[in-house]
C-alpha cells in the first residue's frame, strides 16, 4: 500500500532515494516492456537509444495486403498510450512532490515532460537534499 501511494498520491514528501529507485527503476521495467512489445509483433530490436529518443525508433512496416493490418497498428498504437499514462502519471507526481520536498518549485517537477531534459531533471531531484522547512 506504501508504493501505490508513493506512485500514486498526492501529498506523500517523496525523498532522493525513493525517487531515484522508482524513477530509474520503472523506467527500465518500461523499457524492457517495450522492447518486448516490439520484439513480439515486429521481430525489431529496440535499443535504449530508441527508448530515450521520441524521434527515433524501429521502423514497423505494415502490409498494405489487407485493411486488417492498419487496424492493428492503430490498436497497437492506442495499447500503448494506455500503457504509458500510469507512468506519466508517476511521473510527473513524484517529480513535482520531490522538487517540493526539496524546497523547489513544483515547476521543476514539471521539466519531467520535456524530452531529452527529463533525464538531467531526475539526476537533478535525485540527488537535492530534503528541505526540512517545505511544506
Amino acid at each position: 500500500m506504501r508504493l501505490f501511494e508513493l506512485w500514486f498520491g498526492f501529498s506523500r514528501p517523496v525523498g532522493r532515494r525513493a525517487y531515484a529507485l522508482s524513477g530509474f527503476g520503472l523506467m527500465a521495467f518500461k523499457y524492457a516492456v517495450e522492447a518486448c512489445a516490439v520484439w513480439r509483433h515486429s521481430g525489431l530490436f529496440y535499443s535504449p537509444r530508441d527508448f530515450v529518443n521520441p524521434l527515433s525508433g524501429p521502423k514497423l512496416e505494415f502490409s498494405r495486403r489487407s485493411q486488417e493490418a492498419h487496424v492493428s497498428a492503430g490498436w497497437r498504437a492506442a495499447g500503448a498510450i494506455a500503457v504509458s499514462l500510469p507512468f506519466l502519471w508517476i511521473a510527473l507526481s513524484m517529480s513535482i512532490r520531490r522538487a517540493v520536498d526539496a524546497g523547489r518549485s513544483p515547476a521543476w517537477g514539471v521539466l519531467i515532460l520535456i524530452p531529452f531534459a527529463n533525464f538531467g531533471v531526475m539526476l537533478y531531484l535525485s540527488v537535492l537534499r530534503g528541505d526540512p522547512n517545505a511544506s
